[in-house]
């Protein structure tokens, strides 16, 4: 009893000591040695933990609590199997056991034994519905399956026992961030950073989402955060990189992300982030890893290889092997295209909306006056078509300032749309704007655009989707230039076609689809 005292209250020194002197007294005490291999699992001695569990089981054979450390400890030390039988004996002596039930689930959920992980984790909420940590695994779980509305459900049964718990908080900023929900992502992090200002997790998806939200000095800040509390935190040290990319820090990003994987070289991401920030040819221990991760993989199209897929694919170009690279970017291609809901022909329905709502009277016959300031620059056309290189050019001038990809223009949108619920989406939403309306969205997006840019004469935004909203630019703003950027079609397309893209280019990953949209976007600038 002294010993299971000094433990719960953290000194496992004079636990250790009072649990050895109880063996020593009586040495068929299965209590004691089962406190006594809990006092050595918390300091992860796992061997000895395994030991000291095993003696409590051969004095008391229907010991279930000591079954369930002993998988617990085999779990810690990388022997699955022989956890999974130590939880099916602790369930033997003991029915009703949830946290046995969750233990399983979890080495299950490890074993990509899913579905019976997902029976254990429901058996264990069913035997005790207020099990939070159940609940969170199976939340877990749901969302590594792309289950999220019922992972969401689950964490909605989460907040009802425990309304700010911090594990649920963050699954849910992860499913939200996920489901592109940012303002529900947002405020979960910020809760969770209320409560606790150390949570280094929640500071790096709060990152995301503000480098999402193009807002990438506060996303800079948040993962800055994160890195001071926990320096050895790789997701945010590789998004940090990331960022810092964005705005053009490419050096530090480049050592960053480098650093992401010397912490930890199964980041597979992080081979994917570094393709434009390296060239392969002189980095043989990174090109020797990531082959290797491919010659130890038994399936070569396990999802978590997508994105090294096209890192490993970017380094056997750069190293001259082109057909080898070319067949990773085929597969890897075929992985992401096969995760997307794209449909072809809506597209190309969504092109012809557009034709047909800037027919060539509503230049004549403006329906608004349009903001005459002159400080907009739009770059538009294809990814890989040079436009990053335009706008470098372009802010190099001392009076232009470049805002890079911002999604200032469809926020204003969906902004008015906000505020006027009866408006339809773009761009059938165009014939039902009125000139006071027109007007709101152009002030909307001038303030976004020029907030950081000081006096710069000139802002550049090189979001290049926005050649949707050409006709709507020129309706918004005549005064402002718009710059197309073309290059050799099929340069264009084979460059696009070895890039992981997020969600917002799902046609990139097929080579006849991703040339009809290079055809229709050619003639929609037209």
């Amino acid at each position: 009893n002294l010993g299971e005292i000094e433990r719960q209250r953290g000194d496992l020194a004079e636990a250790r000591i009072a649990l050895r002197r109880a063996v020593e007294l009586d040495p068929r005490n299965a209590q004691a040695y089962n406190n006594l291999g809990i006092t050595h699992y918390e300091k992860s001695e796992y061997r000895d933990a395994i030991d000291c569990y095993r003696k409590a089981i051969d004095i008391n054979p229907q010991f279930a609590e000591a079954y369930n450390n002993l998988g617990n400890a085999l779990r810690a030390s990388g022997e699955r199997e022989e956890a999974l039988k130590a939880y099916q004996d602790a369930l033997t002596w003991r029915e009703v056991y949830p946290e046995a039930y969750n233990n399983l689930g979890t080495t299950l959920r490890e074993d990509e034994k899913l579905p019976e992980a997902e029976h254990a984790y429901r058996k264990a909420i069913t035997q005790n519905p207020r099990y939070v940590e159940a609940h969170t695994n199976l939340a877990a779980l749901l969302m590594a399956a792309d289950l999220e509305v019922e992972a969401l459900r689950i964490l909605t049964e989460v907040f009802k026992i425990e309304p700010r718990n911090p594990v649920g908080l963050i699954q849910t900023a992860r499913i939200q961030l996920r489901r592109h929900n940012l303002p529900a992502a947002e405020q979960a992090c910020r809760m969770a950073i209320e409560d606790d200002a150390r949570n280094f997790e929640a500071y790096t998806l709060l990152g995301h989402i503000m480098h999402e939200t193009d807002r990438f000095d506060e996303a800079i800040a948040a993962l800055e955060a994160a890195l001071k509390i926990n320096p050895d935190f790789t997701e945010a040290r590789n998004f940090y990189g990331v960022a810092l990319k964005s705005v053009g820090r490419l050096d530090e990003a480049r050592e960053n992300i480098l650093k992401a994987l010397s912490q930890n070289d199964r980041l597979l991401g992080a081979y994917a982030n570094l393709n434009d920030l390296i060239d392969y040819r002189n980095e043989d221990e990174l090109f020797g890893r990531m082959e290797a991760i491919f010659a130890e993989a038994p399936d070569k199209e396990a999802d978590h290889l997508l994105p090294l897929h096209y890192g490993f694919a970017k380094a056997l170009d750069d190293r001259g092997q082109s057909a080898r690279a070319l067949e990773h970017y085929i597969v890897g291609g075929r992985m992401k295209r096969a995760k997307l809901n794209y449909v072809e022909e809506e597209i190309f329905a969504f092109f012809d909306n557009i034709r047909n709502a800037f027919p060539a009277d509503i230049f004549t016959n403006r329906p608004y006056a349009g903001n005459p300031s002159p400080r907009p620059v739009f770059i538009v056309g294809m990814p890989r078509s040079g436009s990053t290189l335009v706008e470098q050019i372009l802010s190099s001038h001392p009076h232009v300032f470049g805002a890079g990809e911002v999604k200032y223009l469809s926020r204003a949108l969906n902004q008015l749309r906000d505020r006027f619920p009866s408006l339809p989406r773009y761009p059938e939403m165009v014939g039902r704007l009125s000139g006071a309306q027109f007007g709101i969205a152009a002030d909307h997006y001038l303030k976004d655009l020029t907030a950081t840019a000081g006096k710069a004469a000139r802002v550049t935004d090189k979001l290049l989707t926005n050649y949707f909203f050409v006709g709507l630019i020129h309706l918004l703003f005549p005064n402002a230039k718009i710059i197309n950027t073309r290059r050799d079609p099929v340069d264009t397309c084979l460059s696009a076609f070895t890039k992981l893209f997020k969600d917002d280019m799902p046609h990139s990953y097929d080579m006849g689809e991703l040339g009809l949209v290079s055809v229709e976007t050619a003639n929609n600038a037209t």
